[in-house]
């Protein structure tokens, strides 16, 4: 029936729609299908938080192995140095005090070396007399001098805590004039560094 100018329409039908619509939800929503939907969907997030998880414990392990090499290379690079550190300072003293290092099949000469100030970190350095010769190549051309070429062995232990030892060796010589008379000088030639290795323990 057409509305007829100048009066209202039957809105009774328009009040009924919204409850209509309503309705038609709730059977949807209600079908099997629907329900099959909103019941898979527990599986498929227990799953996804499963898989999270395994990848946030796998990224937890490789962050914590990294982090313990960090601290492993640093400990390394700390006993490097110290055992370095010793090693310069007993060349420093075979330098300085050449007639107070040890003689042949004696017992090695431990050099006092400055601690470091790290807790569980410390130097040990030795001097040992190895070996002599009489190649002494700065006074070979000196026809007049009875010489004698003294080798020696530095081993220099450098600790950071109880993770990392490294130990230097560092080898070297002295020349010296062998006095047999009254005009005799006693020549001492420095230390001559021969040979430089390091090892871990």
């Amino acid at each position: 029936m057409a509305a007829q100018p100048g009066k209202c329409m039957n809105t009774g039908h328009v009040f009924m729609l919204p409850l209509f619509i309503h309705k038609l939800n709730n059977l949807c929503m209600n079908r099997p299908g629907n329900r099959q939907i909103r019941g898979s969907a527990l599986p498929i997030c227990l799953m996804l938080s499963g898989i999270l998880s395994i990848l946030a414990v796998s990224a937890l392990r490789s962050a914590t192995a990294e982090a313990r090499l960090g601290v492993s290379v640093l400990a390394a690079h700390q006993a490097f140095n110290l055992a370095q550190r010793g090693s310069t300072t007993a060349l420093g003293y075979a330098m300085r005090q050449p007639e107070n290092l040890p003689a042949l099949q004696s017992i090695p000469l431990n050099i006092s070396v400055a601690q470091p100030a790290i807790q569980g970190h410390s130097i040990e350095t030795e001097i040992a007399a190895i070996g002599a010769d009489a190649e002494c190549p700065y006074l070979r051309n000196d026809a007049d001098l009875n010489v004698e070429r003294q080798h020696y062995e530095i081993r220099s232990t450098g600790r950071a805590g109880k993770s990392a030892t490294r130990i230097h060796v560092q080898g070297f010589y002295i020349c010296h004039e062998i006095c047999s008379g009254n005009g005799c000088i006693g020549t001492v030639t420095p230390p001559v560094p021969s040979y430089w290795t390091w090892a871990e323990s």
